[in-house]
């Protein structure tokens, strides 16, 4: 009997359960902490991730009797005992304050309780204090680091930590990565071997040798599971999030979104047996779907180019139907007993598994093709591909866009594209472009635009050729020859260009890099590589050894650039022999691709 293809069982760096669990009993502890039943007020960035490391009924298990997202609107509830988990923001408070005023006027006298995610800070404490309510409430604090969305993918889920660390020079958010990263180490063991590029990955760096110092207790003389630590600052790779993705996943993200793992899909969408009730909808009239592994037919199709998609789901369609052609002959008695074991088995393992996605997944599919048959998503494609070649620019389709009120988003991703490929733009062009761009879309962008011009995303012509074409050549950025169908290389990820991140993860991850390399070199920031001992001496601790004790590199990647890809990731594990753990610190998400919105960061 033909078997059906089954993902490929990749064996996780470590078991992010513990992890998870830790979290969770964190939170169970807090709740525990105010007694009886209490109702959760979350604040709404907050109930993806929470979602992600606790279920409703172990919170309904410690006394939550509701739960609400934080908003404006009064809390009406007959609680006695309310408990608000959000970040430390001004808004946040001032909202949190309104409610205990509402309730002081109606004469109800109720228990508070503020846990800050992930840490209280001075400011909030003090719009409390102005707010008279910092004595009425109850103050604890949550440190929710890494959120574990796969066995291969953690988060930090910290929004604004770009425009924080570059354009404010408030390098907070640095500290909760280093912090998360100790958490692990914690867990996990010492992590012998540090390497990474940038200002922000050596300051990190830097952290967790001062916190090893600090906390030597927690993991000294622990044998680590994880070996290799690498750490990249977004701004060494600007260049990867702005061309189109083309997996499925990639095109997922593009079209529909993907937040905290799950997209929002119309009901339409969503396949229901006979006799089974509609799929539940969002306030917005969508249906919240998650997007994991645990989805079999998803872990076989989301790492493939697009352009491969639909014959393999027809593959899929026809192997099942074979399946029940089986299914009758067993039941016309053609088959022996022997096959008939084989059959339900793997019917129950794989193929009804299989048969739950297909259908999904044929949706879409379908969805997304009409959007990639378009006319002027080839032309965007065929813009793209000439900019990351080198062979010619695309100003004359940007400026189109900008005239047909395409999505600001888009056009950005494409000047910036232009910018970093194409050594800049000419000056007077360059001004027409901005002030094409301030009459389409609101002068209300002259600011997001100054932004990006101050972290050198969009810049004028130089004489001097840029870094990404010196690269090209040197990191292999583009291969044209990649076999979409089955690839060998991370460039297929977007159809012949290989991510500059993913190359600088197969340096470092190599035992023969070295820092000074020319080639890395050439990539913005300072390399490093530090060895840490497994004992620290008794004296001021020296931050490097000469040689790790390793001889199975395990690594764990930080990356600050925004969006490598899952897809990136998932093709290094799979296809490289190593095993990651990617931990971004949540990247601006890039809004759909019909959607009008500006970098929300910058």
């Amino acid at each position: 009997m033909e078997t059906a293809d089954v993902p490929p069982t990749v064996e996780p760096v470590i078991n992010i359960d513990a992890m998870r669990d830790q979290a969770a009993q964190e939170i169970v502890n807090l709740l525990e902490m105010i007694p009886g039943k209490k109702v959760l007020v979350l604040d709404q960035k907050l109930s993806g991730p929470l979602g992600l490391v606790v279920e409703v009924p172990l919170l309904k298990s410690h006394g939550v009797e509701s739960i609400y997202h934080l908003t404006s609107e009064v809390l009406e509830t007959d609680s006695d005992n309310i408990v608000y988990l959000c970040h430390p923001r001004v808004e946040y408070m001032k909202t949190i304050a309104r409610h205990i005023h509402h309730d002081k006027k109606q004469g109800k006298e109720k228990r508070y309780c503020i846990v800050f995610v992930p840490r209280r800070t001075i400011i909030a404490e003090r719009v409390l204090e102005e707010e008279d309510v910092y004595t009425c409430v109850q103050i604890e604090e949550f440190p929710l680091d890494l959120i574990p969305f796969e066995k291969d993918v953690f988060s930090l889920e910290l929004d604004d930590s770009y425009r924080q660390c570059t354009l404010e020079g408030d390098t907070t958010s640095l500290f909760y990565v280093a912090r998360g990263i100790m958490k692990l180490q914690s867990v996990y063991g010492l992590i012998p071997q540090i390497s990474g590029k940038g200002p922000l990955a050596l300051h990190v760096k830097e952290l967790l040798i001062r916190m090893r110092r600090e906390n030597a207790n927690e993991i000294a003389g622990v044998d680590g599971e994880i070996q290799h630590l690498i750490l990249i600052d977004r701004h060494v790779d600007p260049l990867t999030p702005m061309p189109t993705q083309l997996t499925y996943e990639g095109l997922i993200d593009e079209i529909f979104g993907i937040t905290n793992g799950y997209v929002h899909l119309q009901p339409e969408m969503i396949p229901t047996k006979e006799g089974q009730p509609p799929p539940q909808t969002t306030r917005n009239g969508t249906v919240s779907t998650p997007l994991n592994a645990n989805d079999m037919m998803y872990s076989l199709i989301r790492d493939l180019n697009f352009a491969v998609l639909g014959p393999f789901l027809n593959g899929k369609a026809k192997e099942i139907r074979d399946y029940y052609k089986i299914k009758e002959e067993i039941k016309a008695g053609k088959k022996s007993i022997s096959e008939m074991k084989e059959f339900v088995k793997y019917y129950k393992d794989v193929i009804s598994k299989l048969e739950n996605g297909l259908q999904l997944h044929l949706g879409v599919a379908e969805h997304i093709s009409a959007v990639t048959k378009s006319d002027d998503f080839h032309k965007r494609l065929e813009a793209e591909q000439r900019m990351l070649m080198g062979t010619s620019p695309a100003l004359e389709y940007i400026e189109d866009c900008i005239f047909q009120n395409h999505a600001l988003l888009k056009v950005l991703r494409l000047l910036i594209l232009h910018s970093l490929t194409l050594d800049g733009i000419k000056g007077k062009v360059y001004d027409q472009l901005v002030q094409d761009i301030l009459q389409t879309y609101g002068y209300e962008y002259q600011a997001p635009l100054r932004n990006l011009e101050k972290l050198g995303f969009l810049k004028r012509s130089e004489t001097v050729k840029t870094s990404f074409m010196r690269l090209r050549k040197g990191l292999n950025l583009i291969n044209q020859e990649v076999d979409d169908k089955q690839p060998n290389d991370i460039a297929y990820v977007y159809s012949g260009y290989a991510p500059l991140s993913v190359r600088l993860i197969e340096i470092m991850s190599s035992s023969k890099w070295d820092p000074t390399n020319d080639v890395i070199a050439q990539v913005p920031g300072k390399a490093f590589q530090t060895f840490q001992p497994l004992r620290l001496p008794n004296t001021a601790a020296a931050s490097a050894s000469s040689s790790s004790s390793s001889s199975q590199i395990r690594e764990i990647r930080v990356a600050f650039s925004p969006c490598v890809g899952q897809n990136s990731c998932h093709f290094t594990i799979t296809n490289e022999g190593l095993q990651c753990v990617a931990t971004p610190d949540s990247p601006p998400s890039l809004p759909p691709y019909e959607e009008q919105l500006p970098f929300p960061e910058i």
